[in-house]
């Protein structure tokens, strides 16, 4: 069985690949085709996301995922491209384009500027648009999971994702952000969302006239860029 594990980049996606890993003992596979420990810099990395290598292509992959009788994890980056079941998680999204800029171009090695990122003008396109393609609140059988509360409280996601695959966790989930930091400082940058909107400076304008709507209905902000992050509505994890 195919189940999607889809974010835009930067919102948690490899945090919540290593809870798959830690509390299920579930590997998982990449769309993308990337070489994990090469992205990760760190082959304790790679065991820790439990990513799975193959040389297949992405049709391939997809094909082979939904004719499996146990459950396939595929990380994706991109819009949907069936309507198979998915754990979607989802990150304020100016800490995830603030992210995703120093990920491009400190690791990936792609100068682009922070307006490039906020317009969308990037791989993954526009987080407004990658979250409308994905619609999760509505999605069927989709599990919405917002970054926070991933890293907040790990085993309470771990409860919810338990709950969506109707899989029994095996253990719980316990390494420090700091303990990643210590790995790779650089995929693991932050991980603090209030440092990563301070960065947006006079750029917040354009944010939201770009994003506005979706924040909202997200709960993410009041439409003042500097205001904080309000809490997470209860109607999702």
């Amino acid at each position: 069985m195919l189940v999607w594990l889809a974010s835009y980049p930067r919102s948690g996606n490899t945090f919540v690949r290593m809870l798959l890993s830690k509390a299920f003992g579930l590997e998982t596979y990449s769309l993308h085709g990337d070489n994990d420990p090469e992205a990760f810099g760190s082959d304790e990395i790679s065991r820790l996301v439990g990513h799975r290598n193959t040389r297949m292509s992405p049709k391939e992959l997809v094909s082979a995922a939904k004719s499996d009788r146990s459950t396939c994890i595929v990380k994706t980056h991109e819009h949907p491209i069936t309507d198979d079941p998915c754990i979607f998680v989802v990150r304020d999204g100016r800490s995830s384009i603030v992210s995703y800029f120093h990920f491009l171009n400190e690791i990936a090695r792609t100068p682009v500027s922070l307006e490039q990122v906020i317009k969308g003008e990037v791989f993954a396109g526009s987080w407004s648009d990658h979250y409308i393609a994905w619609q999760p609140k509505i999605r069927a059988h989709t599990l919405l999971l917002r970054y926070e509360m991933i890293v907040a409280d790990p085993n309470r996601a771990i409860r919810a994702i338990s709950s969506f695959l109707r899989i029994k966790p095996s253990d719980d989930f316990c390494v420090p952000f700091e303990a990643l930091r210590s790995i790779n400082s650089k995929f693991f940058r932050s991980g603090n969302d209030e440092k990563n909107i301070r960065e947006l400076d006079d750029l917040g304008s354009l944010f939201w006239n770009h994003h506005r709507p979706v924040m909202l209905d997200l709960g993410y902000g009041h439409g003042d860029w500097k205001d904080g992050a309000i809490p997470a509505r209860h109607d999702d994890y």
